[in-house]
């Protein structure tokens, strides 16, 4: 690929990782993401019942968990860190019920306007397409909307990934997320300003990534456009019987929490799914 130039900035490439995670079908699973830059953080869960920090320190980048919760009604509480919660407000604050056999991304993170928010989005943990991986994309940052571009040469394969058509393309706006099973591989990724081919992110070449058969892929984009503006990585293993990511978040900052590209029931897995564009020829 022809490499492109950002004509203001330069972006960083910055890629954090967390290592593969089982979950347990027998309660609520959730993973904490933090993406909001400058700002270290203690989380509580249910204060004043817990008094004492589940995540203290928590720094921007760090993705914790899976945090296993009995079935039944949480609070999430944020604060500066260090802070006492009996003397002051938290700086961010969300309320949620969990079910047993439920994952969730819970994501402190900034908005389009950079106004920091926490959404609750839910994962895609069914078996994958044999032979193959999950990969979802999440848009969490103050940023505009992208297209997502993954291409492989072993398969012929370049895709755009996104949730607003768009003369033909997709694009990701602020909140917005979709899964897709596509072959396991090596894979080059980059983004797009949302309609275009101008590249904005890495500012030059690709993000190379190798998706292992059989494994789920979580990318949060995090941080601010374009000095701390990021992807952050979740990598799981599949759980017998998950459901498909669906959850009711009515608070979310995108109209829709679960994977979009995930709402179906059918338990086979195919590449292509028909909500994004995608070409895939296998040699």
């Amino acid at each position: 690929m022809k490499a492109t130039r950002w004509s203001v900035l330069l972006l960083a490439v910055a890629l954090f990782t967390i290592g593969p995670a089982t979950a347990n079908p027998d309660v609520g699973n959730v993973w904490v993401v933090h993406g909001v830059p400058g700002l270290d953080v203690d989380v509580y869960v249910n204060y004043p019942d817990n008094a004492e920090p589940a995540l203290p320190g928590f720094q921007f980048g760090q993705i914790v968990g899976p945090v296993e919760l009995p079935p039944g009604d949480y609070t999430f509480d944020i604060y500066a860190a260090g802070a006492d919660p009996s003397a002051s407000d938290p700086v961010l604050s969300k309320s949620t019920s969990l079910m047993a056999g439920q994952y969730v991304s819970v994501v402190a993170q900034l908005l389009e306007d950079g106004t920091p928010t926490i959404s609750l989005f839910g994962l895609d943990l069914r078996e994958t397409a044999k032979k193959g991986s999950r990969l979802g994309l999440r848009h969490t940052a103050a940023a505009p909307a992208v297209d997502v571009v993954t291409e492989s040469s072993k398969y012929q394969y370049r895709g755009v990934f996104g949730t607003e058509a768009a003369a033909g393309r997709s694009s990701f706006n602020s909140g917005a997320g979709a899964s897709s099973d596509i072959p396991a591989g090596a894979y080059s990724l980059f983004l797009n300003l949302a309609g275009t081919d101008l590249q904005v992110f890495p500012a030059d070449g690709t993000i190379d990534l190798m998706f292992e058969e059989g494994k789920v892929y979580y990318y949060f984009a995090v941080g601010v456009f374009p000095d701390s503006f990021t992807l952050l990585e979740l990598k799981l293993d599949p759980v017998e019987g998950a459901g498909n990511g669906d959850y009711d978040d009515d608070d979310s900052s995108d109209d829709d929490s679960s994977d979009d590209a995930s709402s179906d029931d059918d338990d086979s897995r195919e590449w292509q799914r028909p909500r994004y564009k995608r070409e895939l020829y296998r040699r």
